[in-house]
């Protein structure tokens, strides 16, 4: 039987009227498409697929699909038929172009309309996400204008229903594919289905929206998969810097390289309309690396660490640490010093999909300098100028580079003003010592909780770049650390001369009574052949070792760098949810027990110098 009889056939019984017509439309990966043209001026689409080699797809999983979707812009099927190895679709035939011809007409919608079509998309996507269907085919040439100006988003023939996929064969179109689903197609094992969600299709509908705001397809900007997995396009208002901010800030979500920084359906329906969301964290803790590639093993164990690690670039060269869909968050510092070229940096950072866009800084000097000053308040209000035009989904941090010196100067408070009276959404502290041996004291806590008070009273980020021995500034409202996995954590520890009749591993000794911060047992396995167990910590490469008495493990580079990802962000976590007094107890208990135990590798000073800063 043709498909035009077998058409004929399935009218005939299931809706009863007399065709004039069978036209035709396209042929495709899901099927034959079809217009029926009825006698009494009514029109059908009809799509009949068959089944190949054997494999039968899913029965009518196309008709259970568009049962299950709620959505006014979506069309509901008529008939769903099964004819030997054909699959028979029959909905109502919508009059109008699709999408894909209005853009080749003109070039780009005016806001009205692009405001239109975004809320009826995501209207789709929110029935879609409730129905757990991922439609994985939105493209223009799917969306069609009806003839009364109405949009619909339609050929649900690729749609899958989330917990059913397991490795599934689709094909989408590349010019709106995911980064995410791409990866998937590259290497269809199960676990990327755990990075595929309602976030793919918001992805695809975002790079739908990116062209008719703009008149460009992501296509004119990644010439490779490469491209697809890891930047970004310029921002909408790039093209257009009066074009309406809450939808510009929308769209440029919607296209970021990173799933969890594209808004779920109904964030997005609250950020078109102006209203508050909940905002994103930034990480506790990130990585601070730079182009010669010594990190580049301990990134995977960032990823599974997920939103409490990320990656600190500090480079000119652009990020190279893989796919960035698979990669952790990214911040991006560069050497930029000029506010002329302030502009192109941050749009570099924005299309690499950065967590917040970071304006550089000089560093103030004592004496200060108040041309530095100047240039540094400058440099931030150009940042955020460019922002506000150009990018308004980011936040905008600025880096505070302060001599040792200068924190504990008069002229500290000048300073802190100054900062405290700029529009960046966060600051990036770092303090630059005389010398690697140099350790901070209790005036330059006192120092740091002063001139950050402002920014944490006002809810803004904050972070610390650099040394990890003054971890309990996180009970001040540090948001957390930038720093290498060789931090000077090492003032918590000195050489220890280790008694014949002990046969214990260090770590059990240490686990014994310093209850406050277990990475400094990361230090013991410093520059040392074998390792040592650290028996309470729950790392996979501690807990892969536990107790093996007889032989300790050769601890490489890289274990000791996991082992310290894993047990730092765990006990940053626990500080940072605890109040001074509550650190203080844990502090006092470890200076007491210290005293029980006099061949433990910990200097008291440091456990000293916090007990006094957690004291006032």
């Amino acid at each position: 039987m043709t498909k035009k009889r077998l058409i004929e056939q399935v009218v005939k019984d299931s809706i009863t009227k007399d065709i004039s017509a069978i036209v035709a439309i396209d042929e495709g990966q899901d099927g034959e498409k079809f217009c029926i043209k009825c006698s009494d001026g009514s029109s059908y689409f009809c799509r009949i697929r068959e089944s190949k080699g054997g494999m039968v797809e899913l029965p009518n999983q196309e008709y259970e699909v568009l049962q299950l979707v709620q959505s006014d812009n979506v069309v509901k099927p008529i008939v769903a038929a099964v004819y030997g190895n054909r699959h028979v679709l029959i909905t109502p035939f919508i009059e109008g172009d699709n999408l894909q011809k209005r853009l080749a007409q003109t070039k780009t919608f005016d806001e009205t309309e692009v405001y239109k079509l975004a809320e009826s998309l995501i209207n789709v996507a929110n029935a879609l996400y409730h129905a757990g269907v991922l439609h994985l085919d939105i493209k223009p040439a799917n969306i069609i204008i009806s003839d009364d100006g109405k949009y619909y988003l339609v050929d649900f023939g690729a749609a899958r229903f989330l917990k059913r996929m397991r490795q599934e064969k689709i094909k989408p179109a590349r010019s709106f594919i995911a980064p995410e689903v791409l990866t998937y197609l590259f290497d269809s094992k199960d676990i990327y289905l755990q990075q595929i969600s309602i976030l793919a299709d918001m992805y695809s509908l975002g790079a739908v929206l990116y062209a008719v705001a703009t008149g460009h397809n992501l296509t004119d900007f990644f010439k490779s998969s490469t491209d697809i997995l890891n930047r970004i396009p310029p921002p909408v208002r790039t093209y257009n810097q009066d074009f309406n901010s809450d939808l510009a800030k929308l769209i440029d979500k919607l296209v970021s390289k990173q799933p969890a920084n594209r808004p779920l359906p109904e964030d997005a329906l609250k950020i078109m309309r102006h209203e508050p969301i909940s905002k994103s964290t930034l990480p506790i803790y990130f990585l601070r690396t730079k182009p010669r590639g010594e990190h580049k093993d301990i990134i995977p164990v960032l990823s599974e660490q997920k939103d409490t690690c990320a990656v600190y670039w500090a480079s000119d060269n652009k990020p190279n640490l893989g796919d960035k869909s698979t990669v952790p968050k990214l911040l991006w510092e560069t050497l930029v010093k000029s506010r002329d070229e302030l502009a192109d940096d941050l749009l570099r950072q924005h299309e690499f999909d950065c967590l917040a866009l970071v304006v550089p800084g000089n560093e103030l000097e004592n004496p200060l300098k108040a041309v530095d000053l100047k240039n540094n308040i400058e440099l931030i209000e150009t940042g955020v100028e460019w922002r506000n035009k150009m990018a308004i989904d980011r936040d905008v941090l600025t880096i505070v580079p302060l001599d040792e010196a200068i924190l504990i100067s008069n002229e500290i408070s000048q300073i802190k003003n100054a900062y405290a009276a700029c529009p960046a959404d966060g600051i990036i502290l770092r303090i630059c010592a005389p010398s690697n041996n140099f350790n901070l004291d209790i005036r330059h806590m006192k120092a740091i909780e002063d001139f950050i008070r402002p920014w944490i009273q006002s809810g803004k980020v904050v972070l610390f770049d650099g040394d990890l021995s003054i971890i309990p500034l996180l009970a001040c409202g540090v948001h957390g650390f930038v720093a290498t996995t060789y931090p000077r954590l090492t003032i918590l520890t000195r050489r220890r001369i280790r008694p014949s009749f002990i046969t214990k591993p260090d770590g059990m000794y240490v686990s014994r009574f310093l209850n406050i911060i277990g990475v400094d047992n990361v230090m013991i396995l410093r520059g040392q052949a074998s390792g040592r167990l650290i028996t309470n910590c729950d790392c996979p490469t501690c807990a892969a070792n536990f107790m093996k008495r007889n032989r300790l493990p050769a601890w490489t580079r890289p274990d000791r760098r996991k082992h310290f990802v894993y047990a730092l962000t765990k006990d940053m976590k626990a500080i940072k949810e605890q109040d001074k007094a509550a650190i203080k107890k844990r502090v006092d208990n470890a200076l007491n027990e210290i005293q029980r135990f006099p061949y433990v590798n910990i200097k008291q000073d440091t456990l000293k110098l916090w007990q006094n800063f957690l004291a006032n």
